[in-house]
């Protein structure tokens, strides 16, 4: 669990959210939760959170630009073949996510359902899968949850999601 009120401390001596990104980064907290602490901290939309990203971590000035010098590569990833491989990791996404026993009235579990639907509205699958994951761990996914998720990493090309989730299934 990360310490909000350490870097609340250093926010409120004016560090700003690439500052708190990169100590973030440094201090060994993952992708997902150093975005979550952006976006707490600072109150940043998904986009804004990634502009500072983009920015901190040196891929480009801006999101804009960084987003131009993929655009080529991904008209041409956008084949059949692709939009095919999306249509059926977002299936595995819907029959995990079905397969999950979130009580609705459960403010932390709607909370991380809106963090997960966010990812995959924007289009960020891997991400998505591991707040996916993050949910069963919580709330106790079931053998076929985790079935789900091994069928969504492996048609995503995950490898190392592959191997946690065949290791989740065998320790079951």
């Amino acid at each position: 669990m990360t310490d909000l009120r350490k870097y609340q401390q250093i926010q409120a001596a004016g560090a700003t959210p690439i500052d708190i990104y990169r100590l973030a980064q440094q201090e060994g907290l993952g992708e997902i939760a150093c975005i979550r602490l952006i976006r707490q901290l600072f109150q940043l939309s998904l986009v804004e959170a990634k502009e500072v990203i983009v920015r901190a971590t040196g891929l480009s000035s801006s999101l804009h630009a960084r987003q131009a010098t993929l655009a080529p590569a991904l008209e041409e990833a956008l084949s059949p073949a692709l939009q095919q491989s999306w249509h059926v990791t977002t299936q595995y996404f819907e029959h995990a996510r079905a397969l999950l026993p979130l009580s609705p009235a459960a403010q932390p579990a709607n909370d991380a359902i809106k963090q997960y639907e966010d990812w995959l509205d924007h289009n960020e699958l891997e991400l998505a899968l591991d707040e996916l994951a993050a949910m069963g761990e919580q709330h106790g996914g079931s053998t076929a949850f985790w079935h789900e998720l091994l069928a969504t990493a492996r048609n995503m090309g995950l490898v190392e999601h592959v191997q946690r989730y065949q290791a989740k299934i065998e320790d079951r």
